[in-house]
């Protein structure tokens, strides 16, 4: 059996920059209020459809290959998967997120999307989310790499991002540790509630205030350091003016 058939850069970004096109400004003279089930508008989902399939094979290396890392990090050769704290876990970008951040940065191609193929490993500690990034380093074609830790996002992110080539593909791996991990879950859980991409920076700014200060607690409990009383202080206050959101159900 063959596996997805190879998608040319060229037709998967002309894909692209249509469905972008399509999906921001339905009023534009080459796709004036197209339909979703117009020809043309079908023709570049169907290449979306047909290209991010391409990915699963790199991926599934990609996630092999790091849950050897994190056995050999973790020294713990009992399980696919390393000690208590790791979890390794791999996922393809859904079609309409792809779409959706094509819309978002416009100059970005769809050829050039590092997350479509994305493989995420949750490890005990900063010394073993090292450990791999050095045996990713070592043994793969690195093409992309950022250190949240070092540099949170505006709203708070903490962790590791390495983009590796593999096949000919781009794959983002993530590496976090399990406080990261979770912080970056009550955000997703808040995100999906209100429907509002709060990690993107969007949403009310109380509460994304109160997310990114959260974050920072978290990282120095993690590291054992105690907050100021002006982080504790503003926290707690930030906390009753948000808790509409974060206590109330759909």
């Amino acid at each position: 059996m063959t596996g997805p058939r190879k998608i040319s850069n060229s037709r998967a970004d002309k894909a692209g920059k249509a469905l972008r096109e399509w999906y921001m400004n339905p009023n534009s003279p080459r796709l004036s209020n197209l339909p979703v089930d117009h020809p043309v508008v079908e023709a570049a989902a169907l290449m979306i459809f047909q290209f991010r399939p391409t990915f699963q094979a790199p991926l599934n290396k990609v996630a092999q290959g790091v849950r050897q890392f994190a056995r050999s990090e973790t020294g713990d050769r009992r399980s696919e998967t390393g000690d208590r704290h790791t979890r390794v876990g791999q996922r393809l970008k859904r079609e309409i997120m792809m779409i959706d951040k094509l819309a978002r940065q416009g100059s970005l191609r769809l050829s050039e999307m590092q997350d479509v193929g994305g493989c995420r490993a949750i490890l005990a500690d900063k010394e073993q989310i090292d450990g791999v990034v050095k045996r990713v380093r070592r043994n793969w074609d690195v093409r992309g790499f950022k250190d949240y830790v070092v540099e949170p996002t505006g709203q708070g992110y903490r962790a590791v991002h390495v983009v590796v080539m593999r096949d000919h593909h781009l794959v983002e791996i993530q590496l976090r540790t399990p406080s990261q991990h979770q912080w970056a879950l009550f955000v997703e859980r808040l995100s999906h509630r209100h429907r509002v991409d709060l990690k993107s920076g969007l949403g009310p700014p109380g509460l994304l205030r109160y997310l990114e200060r959260l974050a920072e607690l978290r990282a120095l409990t993690e590291i054992g350091e105690d907050a100021d009383e002006g982080l504790v202080t503003e926290l707690r206050n930030l906390r009753a003016r948000v808790g509409s959101y974060i206590d109330r159900r759909p």
